[in-house]
């Protein structure tokens, strides 16, 4: 099973959501924009990205971009996460393969997860 990268600018939706799955038993990492998230993915790639769209640094859709030019996507699946009016825009333009809209509970968070994470 791979682990889970939460990229979020607010640190409560980064410790809340990576609480919630260590608390599941899914190892966590998190990041704080797209760049500090490209620097992750390279150390070790992780099975799912929970990526925000609206970030200081390197916004979400900077980050696809990004990602895909540099290290790409081979085996990491990314869930646009974002509380955006324009969310299925943000997915399609980053080419996430699902969405998981904020604010959500732990069911929806799981649910996608464990969509996207084949041993859990």
């Amino acid at each position: 099973m791979g682990d889970v990268l939460v990229v979020d600018d607010d640190p409560n939706v980064r410790d809340f959501v990576g609480f919630a799955l260590e608390a599941a038993g899914i190892p966590a990492r998190t990041a704080a924009h797209g760049a500090q998230a490209l620097a992750r993915v390279a150390e070790a790639r992780p099975g799912v990205i929970l990526l925000d769209r609206d970030m200081p640094v390197m916004d979400g859709e900077a980050f696809c971009k990004a990602l895909d030019a540099t290290l790409g996507r081979d085996g990491t699946a990314v869930v646009a996460m974002t509380a955006s009016q324009r969310a299925a825009q943000f997915r399609d333009r980053c080419h996430a393969d699902d969405l998981l809209g904020k604010p959500f509970d732990l069911d929806d968070l799981y649910t996608v997860v464990r969509r996207h994470l084949a041993d859990w």
